[in-house]
């Protein structure tokens, strides 16, 4: 399961910029009351809910969580307004078309449509897309045992693609895996 973890994680970082918090910033509080829930839906040895040191512990997450969301938004505004001016420098002083830009401005021009391109890791989406879908049920509401269930799939679909490929080959290959490789490993076709 931490492998799958970490394949998730790498997926998330190899997009992390100041600005590209900002889209997620938006479903942050969905996505904290989900993880919330989740928490609060485990149950303990022999049947019993949770205990009210688990709901404090589940608030005082969700509160953690929320404070971080605002802090980041801030830091995306703050790297959003920075790039904009560093990108304003140059298309507003004199030079002139694009053809008179200096490399330095095409450098900071192209580093500017990278940035705003990688806001969201869409295929990264896609294949959680695919996941939520197959795990959620008809509610298309994450359950705790659903969410269970996810991870021990991610887990042994790392293991399966680790013991086939090896570590170098199945590191590869596991960031490599797509929606349409969900599809494909889950359904199949009757023709």
């Amino acid at each position: 399961i931490e492998v799958a973890d970490g394949i998730d994680w790498w997926h998330y970082a190899t997009t992390a910029s100041a600005v590209s918090f900002i889209p997620r910033i938006k479903m942050a509080p969905s996505v904290a009351l989900d993880k919330y829930n989740l928490f609060l839906d485990k149950r303990r040895p022999g049947g019993e809910g949770p205990s009210c040191f688990d709901r404090l512990q589940a608030v005082l997450r969700l509160l953690g969580v929320l404070m971080i969301s605002v802090f980041l938004a801030f830091v995306g505004v703050i790297a959003l307004y920075l790039k904009i001016g560093a990108l304003s420098d140059i298309l507003c002083h004199d030079t002139g078309p694009v053809t008179g830009w200096s490399i330095m401005d095409w450098v900071l021009f192209l580093g500017f449509v990278n940035q705003m391109a990688g806001l969201i890791n869409l295929p990264y989406e896609r294949k959680e897309g695919v996941l939520f879908f197959l795990f959620t049920g008809a509610d298309a509401q994450l359950q705790a045992h659903e969410f269970y269930a996810q991870r021990a799939f991610k887990a042994q679909l790392m293991w399966q693609i680790f013991a086939l490929y090896g570590r170098r080959r199945g590191l590869l290959v596991a960031l490599s895996i797509s929606a349409e490789d969900i599809q494909k490993i889950v359904l199949r076709e009757d023709e």
